[in-house]
């Protein structure tokens, strides 16, 4: 299969699949352990779009580890490669700078502490205020309009 064929995307997306079912196996067996959403509810281990995966945990060695393993794993299975330039670790406010320094030098990804914007939408790393989302309304606005308009 060439790059362009029109089942080269269904062939990523199925590709990509394992992945999921790796980091769940990883849960079940207690390595990858996901963070939960709300108190004694249900737990996120990683988000995925497209060709964009998040993957969360907890910040300890061992969870490092466990990420690196079902990165490795997937890659070996799907000829896949993480594109370590494109890739970054984020850490709450109150993880050790120690503790830091040792999972991104595990994983091989550079810290950040600020993920910029998502198709548009800004990545909360604290309080949410309306002025974070004057862009996205004023957008909407504008969308709104040229909508009314060819009506």
């Amino acid at each position: 299969m060439r790059q362009g064929d029109p089942l080269s995307p269904y062939l990523f997306v199925a590709c990509m699949e394992r992945l999921p079912q790796l980091i769940e196996a990883s849960c079940i067996e207690g390595k990858w352990k996901a963070i939960p959403i709300t108190w004694g509810g249900s737990r996120l281990s990683h988000l995925m779009f497209a060709d964009d995966v998040v993957l969360l945990g907890e910040a300890t060695k061992e969870q490092a580890h466990a990420i690196k393993a079902c990165l490795q794993e997937f890659c070996m299975a799907s000829g896949q490669k993480v594109s370590m330039a494109k890739s970054s670790v984020y850490f709450s406010r109150n993880t050790n700078e120690g503790v830091k320094a040792e999972i991104s030098a595990i994983l091989g990804f550079q810290q950040t502490t600020d993920f910029g914007r998502y198709l548009g939408i800004p990545s909360i790393n604290g309080r949410v205020s309306s002025s974070l989302f004057q862009n996205v309304m004023a957008r909407g606005d504008y969308e709104c309009s040229k909508l009314l308009e060819r009506s």
